[in-house]
């Protein structure tokens, strides 16, 4: 049997990869390839895996949730690989982490020697937010390391970028990874059948399994850095929540949300028209739209990430939707 090709879309908090997932999504099914998803979200729910489902029927989506597949989930991480693997026989398999794994851990355990003969990591894709990526670069070595490993760098919210100080975190990222391409986007958009193909028929990095000499030294590297225990002070909040009164009341209540929140989300009911909204926050900006999947009825909850956060005060900001945590 082939290897199946595995695609990690790596990137910090709020950058965009799920967008960028679903356009790779698209380009595979248009390339008659059958893919499948694994998808971790630190929250309660998952709210990026629905959206992954909108890129096509039949797209088999795995959720692992409530933590980070680098490594309080690294157990659910294999054993969620031999279930797609085997249950469902995909010919692609895109692995999409939260904003707060390192993509060498997820490596590791893609290279597991019961796993090294059915799977193939393909390459690293990961999503830069070009407005704060010079302040996530020079603040927090995870996203240094998200982009260590990249064969290709998604630099999007190019719309938002300042020609001022672009040339300087093009120059960073080519620093940080002289190999990679780099490609600027707005909200992912890009020819992602040509480079899905070409990310398919280029070489695997040489990272074959567990006792690989340069897998070591990536993990190695890793412990230097830290005991990857996430001492970050990265925390997630999930919270069943009531009604908005409109659009205008929930986009506020988001844009209210702490400075050390780095990025919410979620599915809120509007008092307004009773639909359903997807809504997001990330760098300062807060958006909401009607989630399009027709059927799926989730409980109206939002999952909150941020640094250090107090639950106090992201309960103030969001007060007018009456959260209750749930984790």
């Amino acid at each position: 049997m082939d290897r199946v090709p595995v695609i990690l879309i790596a990137g910090f908090l709020g950058a965009g990869k799920t967008t960028l997932l679903i356009r790779l999504l698209k380009a595979a099914l248009a390339l008659g390839r059958k893919p499948a998803v694994l998808m971790n979200e630190a929250g309660a729910i998952s709210v990026d895996g629905p959206l992954a489902q909108t890129a096509g029927a039949n797209i088999d989506v795995m959720n692992v949730l409530g933590g980070c597949i680098c490594c309080t989930l690294k157990g659910e991480l294999h054993a969620g690989l031999n279930e797609v693997i085997k249950d469902v026989r995909p010919e692609i398999l895109f692995i999409e982490t939260t904003g707060i794994a390192d993509p060498v851990e997820v490596i590791d355990t893609c290279t597991a020697l019961d796993l090294i003969e059915a799977i193939e990591v393909k390459a690293v894709v990961t999503v830069l937010d070009v407005e704060h990526g010079l302040n996530a670069l020079r603040i927090n070595d995870l996203a240094r390391r998200q982009l260590e490993l990249a064969s290709v760098i998604v630099l999007n919210k190019m719309d938002l970028a300042d020609p001022a100080w672009f040339p300087r975190l093009q120059a960073k990222v080519r620093e940080i990874a002289p190999t990679a391409q780099q490609v600027g986007t707005v909200h992912g958009d890009l020819d992602a059948a040509a480079l899905l193909d070409g990310l398919l028929k280029q070489p695997a990095p040489q990272l074959r399994s567990t006792g690989d000499q340069a897998l070591d030294s990536l993990l190695h590297e890793v412990g230097r850095h830290s005991d990857h225990k996430h001492p970050h002070g990265y925390v997630a909040l999930s919270f069943l929540v009531e009604r908005a009164q409109d659009k205008a009341a929930l986009l506020g209540a988001l844009k209210s949300l702490p400075a050390n929140v780095i990025r919410a989300k979620g599915f809120v009911r509007m008092v307004s028209d009773d639909a359903l909204y997807i809504c997001q926050y990330a760098g300062g900006h807060a958006q909401a739209h009607v989630f399009p999947l027709d059927g799926f009825d989730p409980k109206p909850t939002l999952v909150v990430i941020g640094h250090d956060l107090e639950r106090a005060a992201v309960e103030a900001a969001l007060s007018a939707l009456q959260p209750h945590l749930i984790s």
